[in-house]
C-alpha cells in the first residue's frame, strides 16, 4: 500500500512539473499583445504606466509621450524591416562587422534614451526608472538562463 501511495505521489509531481514547463512556454513575454497596437497606442500605454509608477506631472507626461512615440515608431520600422528581410532572404547570417555595428547602434540608442529621460525626470523619478529598467532587463534574461540549463 505504501509503495502504491509513493508511486502515485511521484507520478502526480511529475505531471505537475511537466504542466509548469508547458505554461511557461505558452506565456511568452507579452510582446505578442503589444504588437497588435499601433505605435501611438503603445506609446500611450507605456506613458500611462510610467505616470502611475513615477507620478509624472502633465509636462513630464507630454515629454515622455513624445519620447515613447518616437521609440515606438522606430521599433515599428525595425520590425517591418526585419519581416521584409525574412521574406527576401530567410537564412542570412551577419558578419562580425555588421554585428558590431548593430550592437553599437543599440547601445547609442540606449544612451540617448537615458539622457533624454534624465532631462525629463527629477532625481527620485530617474532612480526609480533606472530600477524598472534593471528589473525589465533581468526579466528578459531569465528565460535565457533556463534555456541554457535545459541544454
Amino acid at each position: 500500500m505504501k509503495k502504491l501511495l509513493i508511486i502515485a505521489i511521484v507520478l502526480c509531481s511529475m505531471q505537475l512539473s511537466a504542466q509548469d514547463r508547458k505554461q511557461m512556454h505558452k506565456k511568452g513575454n507579452g510582446n505578442e499583445k503589444m504588437q497588435t497596437y499601433t505605435p501611438e497606442e503603445r506609446a500611450q500605454l507605456q506613458t500611462k504606466k510610467l505616470t502611475l509608477a513615477l507620478d509624472l506631472n502633465e509636462a513630464q507626461q507630454q515629454q515622455v509621450l513624445a519620447l515613447q512615440l518616437e521609440n515606438a515608431e522606430e521599433r515599428n520600422l525595425r520590425m517591418e524591416k526585419r519581416k521584409s528581410a525574412k521574406t527576401a532572404q530567410e537564412a542570412r547570417s551577419f558578419s562580425s562587422d555588421e554585428k558590431l555595428q548593430m550592437k553599437n547602434a543599440r547601445l547609442d540608442k540606449q544612451i540617448a534614451q537615458k539622457s533624454k529621460m534624465k532631462t525629463i525626470l527629477n532625481d527620485e523619478q530617474y532612480s526609480k526608472w533606472e530600477n524598472f529598467q534593471e528589473k525589465r532587463l533581468e526579466e528578459r534574461r531569465e528565460p535565457m538562463k533556463h534555456r541554457k540549463q535545459r541544454k
